[in-house]
C-alpha cells in the first residue's frame, strides 16, 4: 500500500473542525459549511491558481453563527443559490442534543437564524439528508430505530419509518426526487418513496454486517457502494449483483465511505487511527500515521481532491486522475 503524500493544501481555521460538508450548487459555486463546538461557518469554497500541479484553495466565509451545542453532522441543501433569488444558503446541522436545525442565511447582511427546529429522534442521529431536487424534504436516521421524513417547508414530521436495527445512513436518488434509500446496521437496505412511503426495492446485506456508510455514485445511479466492518462492497441495484474491493481497507471498521464525484476513486474513514484511504482501480493508497485525521470525510464535487477535517483545519489531497 502507498501512503498518500502531504497533503497539497491545507486551510486554517479559527476552531476545531468536529464536521463539515461541502456541496456544488446550481450556479456552479462550491458551498462549505463546518461544524464546531459551538458555531457554525458556511461559505464558498474556491480554487484558485495552480500550485505545483495542485490547486490553491481559499475559504471565503460568509456567515459564521452561534450553536447551541456541539455539531454532529451537516447536511447542505439543493435549495442553496447564490444567484437566483433570493440568494439564501440553506443547510442543516445535527447536535448532540439529537435536535436537527435547519438554518437559512443570506450571502451579506441578509437575516440569519434556525427556520425549524425537528425534534423526535430519541436516540444519537447517524445520517440527515435533502432530497437532491428542490431540497423540500429531508430524511434521517437514528439509533432509536427509526428514519424520519421531515418538511423543510413546515418543519413537520411527514412520516416514520420504523426499523429493525440502528439506521446508518439515509441517501436521496441523484435523480429522482421521490427516491430515497435507508441503510440499517443489521445490512438491511430499503429504497422508498416519500409520496406513498412504500418499499420501492430490498437489498440483504446481512451477511456483511455491521453496515456502517453507504454512497450512491452520482455518475452510475444504479450502483451504490456499502462500508461493512472493514472492507467496501459494490451493489448493482439493476442486476441484485456486488463485489468486493479486492483488499481490506481498514483493519478494524469503514466508518465512512464516500465516491468521488471526479477520478472514479473510493476514500474511506477507518479505525483503529483513524486513517484515510483511498482506491483507484489497482492503486491503494492511505494517510500517513504522523497525519492527525480528524473523523469528517468528503470528496470535492467537481475536483479530484479528498477533504478531511483535523484539528483546526481542512487538508487537501488531490487523487491522481491518470492512475
Amino acid at each position: 500500500m502507498l501512503p498518500l503524500a502531504s497533503p497539497v493544501y491545507q486551510i486554517l481555521l479559527e476552531n476545531d473542525c468536529r464536521c463539515f460538508n461541502v456541496s456544488s450548487i446550481r450556479d456552479g459555486k462550491v458551498i462549505l459549511v463546518i461544524g464546531s463546538k459551538n458555531s457554525v461557518t458556511c461559505g464558498i469554497l474556491e480554487a484558485e491558481e495552480e500550485l505545483e500541479s495542485s490547486l490553491r484553495f481559499k475559504f471565503n466565509i460568509l456567515k459564521s453563527m452561534n450553536h447551541p451545542v456541539p455539531v454532529n453532522l451537516i447536511a447542505i441543501s439543493s435549495a442553496t443559490s447564490l444567484t437566483e433569488l433570493p440568494r439564501k444558503i440553506v443547510f442543516a446541522t445535527v447536535g448532540t442534543d439529537k435536535i436537527i436545525r435547519i438554518f437559512q442565511t443570506g450571502p451579506t447582511n441578509e437575516e440569519t437564524g434556525v427556520v425549524s427546529d425537528l425534534k423526535g429522534h430519541t436516540d444519537c442521529i447517524n445520517s440527515i439528508s435533502f432530497d437532491k431536487m428542490y431540497g423540500q424534504y429531508l430524511a434521517s436516521v437514528s439509533d432509536d430505530h427509526t428514519c424520519r421524513l421531515w418538511s423543510t417547508e413546515t418543519g413537520s414530521c411527514l412520516s416514520i419509518y420504523n426499523l429493525t436495527s440502528p439506521g446508518v445512513a439515509v441517501c436521496w436518488h441523484p435523480e429522482e426526487l421521490v427516491k430515497f434509500l435507508v441503510a440499517q446496521k443489521n445490512g438491511k437496505i430499503r429504497f422508498y418513496c416519500c409520496t406513498s412511503h412504500k418499499v420501492l426495492q430490498t437489498v440483504d446485506a446481512s451477511d456483511i454486517a455491521p453496515v456502517l456508510s453507504v454512497d450512491w455514485d452520482l455518475k452510475k445511479k444504479s450502483r451504490i457502494v456499502v462500508g461493512a466492518s472493514s472492507n467496501a462492497y459494490e451493489f448493482d441495484l439493476q442486476q441484485s449483483s456486488r463485489s468486493l474491493c479486492n483488499e481490506k481497507l481498514h483493519a478494524e471498521n469503514v466508518a465512512k465511505i464516500v465516491l468521488g464525484s471526479v477520478g472514479n476513486f473510493l476514500a474511506s474513514l477507518g479505525f483503529p487511527g483513524p486513517t484515510v484511504k483511498v482506491v483507484k482501480k489497482d492503486l491503494s493508497m492511505e494517510t500517513p500515521a504522523d497525519v492527525m485525521v480528524g473523523r469528517s470525510l468528503q470528496s470535492h464535487p467537481t475536483l479530484p481532491y479528498v477533504i478531511i477535517g483535523s484539528t483546526r483545519k481542512l487538508l487537501f489531497w488531490k487523487i491522481p486522475i491518470e492512475a
